[in-house]
């Protein structure tokens, strides 16, 4: 049943429709308005972000975690530094060599044997030791040379001074490179002349000084 209302001043009110109980009637527009908005579906717990626990998150556990880093970076660069320090070490053996005074000779040391080391340049550690790879028996060959015609006066100054400038000149010109820094000598043993004795009875020690 639809009612005319009287309007104010006389206008016409557009007419209500009401419902049995005499309620009004709502438009389809306001009902459209009025209906619910749906809402999309809760995303399943496997989707949604899982909230770290909170000690993780507490300055103290930050603290910790940024030393623990801290500590094993370290830890690499010192290994991979001393790793590389052993692998490149400038010092390579030769060998051991071995020298014997002539016969007649007036000599104070009749026969020597050391162990030959060389001390390379470090900008040139790379082609030296390729030259050496390569050329290691002439090497070895030219030192025994140069033992052959040295004196035993040589192995009578505690510091092998002069013995050493020979050796180092040698194995520069062997290789074609001056790459050899210095010379070291170990495992020294000499025998004098009148007697057999070795090192051990007199040894004589590059790196001390006369009284030592």
């Amino acid at each position: 049943m639809a009612i005319t209302l009287p309007g104010r001043q006389g206008a016409a009110r557009e007419p209500v429709s009401r419902t049995p109980q005499g309620k009004p009637k709502k438009s389809p527009q306001a009902a459209a308005e009025a209906a619910p908005v749906p809402t999309s579906p809760q995303a399943s717990p496997s989707t949604q972000r899982k909230a770290l626990p909170k000690w993780l998150t507490s300055p103290v556990a930050l603290a910790v975690l940024l030393l623990a880093s801290l500590l094993l970076h370290g830890l690499g660069i010192a290994f991979w530094t001393v790793r590389g320090t052993v692998a490149d070490s400038p010092e390579v053996t030769l060998g051991r060599f071995t020298f014997a005074a002539e016969r007649g000779v007036d000599s104070p040391v009749q026969r020597a044997q050391f162990d030959l080391h060389i001390a390379l340049i470090e900008e040139l550690q790379p082609a030296a030791r390729k030259l050496l790879a390569e050329r290691r028996l002439r090497v070895q060959q030219d030192i025994e040379e140069l033992l052959r015609r040295a004196r035993g006066g040589d192995f009578d100054d505690p510091s092998l001074r002069e013995l050493k400038r020979q050796l180092q000149e040698q194995v520069n010109t062997t290789l074609g490179l001056r790459a050899v820094g210095s010379v070291i000598i170990t495992d020294l043993e000499v025998a004098y002349a009148g007697t057999a004795e070795r090192a051990s009875e007199r040894p004589l020690h590059p790196w001390r000084e006369p009284g030592d």
